[in-house]
């Protein structure tokens, strides 16, 4: 039973600028068209949003909370959208790291940031052997491809039976939802916090920027 001022979870999520939220939004009104298209994989939007719920599930059920931190070492794929929308189901916060770091600035990253569960490309696992002694706070290794160690969890079989119910974790669009560590060019990289009304006005912005600047480049008389 709702209270007075209190509009129940699916209306208060759709009223804030949540980046899960987008992509359910876009699963609702077009299921079926082709949300990303990776290698030979073509994924529409309403297949997208089951496997964000769970992954999104499968992390709650092995203990991420909200403001949680989640590490990320891998390449662009299809698996790391996942992640990036799974995590701000949650109010977990993405961490991704550059693989082109050392093993030591990787491990730099993780502890300040305190990230609890990471994400690691199988070509990348190499990297993490070498400094998993220096990370304490992680609980979880997930790999991406097969896990040949038995300290890894299998990215497969953190979903393969969670549920695609989207979770119901109230969240404010003020939340963090990434923290992207700067060059270091004089010091130590630092941890730059952007929220998810960050993210979509900027993503807004962008696009107005694009279509107003479309009768320019066509030659088009300005609205």
């Amino acid at each position: 039973m709702t209270t007075p001022g209190d509009l129940g979870f699916e209306v208060h999520q759709a009223r804030q600028l949540l980046l899960g939220e987008m992509l359910a939004r876009n699963a609702r009104k077009c299921p079926d068209l082709e949300a990303t298209i990776f290698r030979d994989g073509r994924i529409t939007y309403g297949e997208l949003d089951r496997r964000v719920n769970r992954l999104a599930n499968g992390l709650l059920l092995s203990g991420l909370k909200k403001g949680d931190t989640v590490g990320l070492l891998m390449q662009n794929r299809q698996e790391m959208l996942e992640i990036f929308f799974a995590a701000a189901k949650i109010g977990a916060v993405n961490v991704p790291v550059n693989i082109r770091l050392s093993p030591k600035e990787v491990a730099y990253i993780l502890n300040n940031a305190e990230v609890t569960i990471l994400f690691v490309e199988e070509k990348h696992i190499g990297t993490i052997e070498k400094i998993k002694g220096e990370l304490p706070l992680i609980t979880r290794y997930i790999v991406i491809e097969k896990a040949g160690d038995p300290h890894f969890t299998n990215y497969g079989d953190l979903t393969s039976s969670a549920s695609p119910i989207p979770p119901e974790i109230r969240l404010e669009d003020d939340c963090d939802a990434f923290i992207i560590y700067t060059a270091g060019t004089t010091g130590k990289p630092k941890g730059a916090v952007l929220t998810h009304k960050n993210l979509i006005a900027n993503a807004l912005t962008i696009i107005q920027e694009s279509l107003s600047s479309l009768p320019r480049r066509a030659e088009l008389p300005c609205i």
